[in-house]
C-alpha cells in the first residue's frame, strides 16, 4: 500500500507520509465493540465514541 492523502480520513488537505510504501494496512476499526470502519468504508451510522476529558498531569515540570 502506498500512503496518499486520498486514502486518509482526516480533516487536513495533506499528509506528511505521502508516497511512503507500507506493508499491511488496517482493515477494521472498532470503538467500544462496534465496527466503525471496515475495508476502508465508514459503516457506523451514528457516533459511538465518548469524549475523554484530559486531566491534569501527575508531574508538572517547572513548578
Amino acid at each position: 500500500m502506498t500512503i496518499s492523502n486520498a486514502n486518509q480520513h482526516h480533516g487536513a488537505d495533506y499528509t506528511p507520509y505521502e508516497g511512503i510504501k507500507v506493508k499491511g494496512w488496517p482493515v477494521l476499526t472498532m470503538v467500544r465493540g462496534n465496527i466503525v470502519m471496515k475495508d476502508g468504508a465508514l459503516v457506523a451510522g451514528r457516533p459511538v465514541g465518548a469524549y475523554q476529558k484530559r486531566g491534569r498531569p501527575g508531574i508538572v515540570a517547572g513548578g
